[in-house]
């Protein structure tokens, strides 16, 4: 039996990376044959689901604006609810209610709204599968679907939260969404634009292919940005990484400058998984160009304030 009151789960699906309010990975799965064992040292980064078995893999999906259209970020969510009911310590029979985000722009689309819960309602919200060795079944009684950026607000100081002006940008895989808040209330000076920063992988990978015939996975990129890794790549080769993500970052900035954002005079917060690639490049050219600064590098960030949102509305 399902325990009586339903648990509030966010799973916010990204084109770069799944994030729990607890746990991340890359948002990529590929099928696997029941003959083959694989070998990981996660027993939750495999799934069995629907009759075929699932793993994940560090080779994420393809940009989808539309992540409706096939059972792959179906899979890719029961992964993350999976990995936090095991965080949690909760039972594998389970109901919850799932959080998930969309761009606020898409929030005014009801179609899109609907579409995006019906996606995750199918067969009356009842799934079966197996993963991490245990047996799950799980029923999202309720889908709520949470502004990207507004959610993560609530995460904030109240003294920033109530700043006179204040942008929240949320640097993703495949967009970049921002949000406008004046003392604390929202306006609807909303952004989205195609500027993740799986177009900085893009130019990254071309122009050092082109300019030194060397090919560079976006890990491989990560761990230069991130961890400073340099194995097998010389000087020239990690400047020109570097290089190239400040120039995405200055191109960023200059995108919502054109669109008509005063970030000079307003204090600006930076969150999502691209920020945490980019907060060397944030602090050093964003710096300069905003108002005041803060860069939440917590890649759960908007996962984490989806939950606190669906229980504020709640009253839970």
């Amino acid at each position: 039996m399902h325990i009586n009151k339903p648990v509030t789960i966010a799973v916010d699906t990204g084109n770069k990376l799944i994030k729990t309010a607890n746990t991340s990975f890359v948002a990529g799965i590929e099928t696997i044959s029941e003959n083959l064992k694989v070998s990981s040292s996660n027993p939750l980064d495999t799934i069995k689901y629907n009759g075929a078995s699932y793993s994940v893999s560090l080779r994420r999906t393809k940009w989808e604006r539309d992540k409706t259209q096939d059972q792959t970020y179906l899979i890719l969510t029961l992964l993350g609810i999976a990995r936090e009911i095991a965080h949690r310590g909760l039972p594998a029979t389970l109901d919850i209610i799932l959080a998930i985000g969309l761009p606020p722009g898409h929030m005014r689309e009801e179609a899109i709204v609907k579409r995006y819960k019906d996606y995750y309602l199918t067969n009356g919200g009842n799934y079966f599968f197996t993963c991490g060795g245990r047996s799950h079944n799980i029923h999202i009684s309720d889908v709520v679907v949470c502004p990207q950026g507004f959610a993560a607000v609530m995460l904030l100081d109240e003294s920033v939260v109530k700043l006179p002006n204040l942008y929240m940008i949320d640097i993703g895989g495949g967009t970049c969404d921002t949000v406008h808040f004046e003392y604390g209330i929202p306006d609807n000076r909303e952004v989205s634009i195609d500027f993740g920063v799986i177009r900085m992988y893009a130019e990254i990978q071309k122009r050092l292919d082109a300019k030194y015939g060397r090919k560079i996975s976006e890990t491989k990129i990560d761990d230069i940005l991130i961890r400073g890794d340099y194995e097998h790549y010389s000087p020239e080769h990690i400047d020109l990484v570097h290089e190239e993500a400040e120039r995405h970052m200055q191109a960023l900035i200059a995108k919502h400058v054109d669109l008509g954002l005063d970030l000079k005079a307003a204090h600006v917060v930076f969150l999502g998984g691209g920020t945490v690639l980019l907060e060397n490049q944030i602090r050093k050219i964003a710096g300069g160009s905003v108002g005041g600064l803060t860069v939440m590098g917590d890649v759960r960030a908007n996962a984490r304030g989806f939950e606190m949102f669906v229980e504020a509305a709640r009253g839970m």
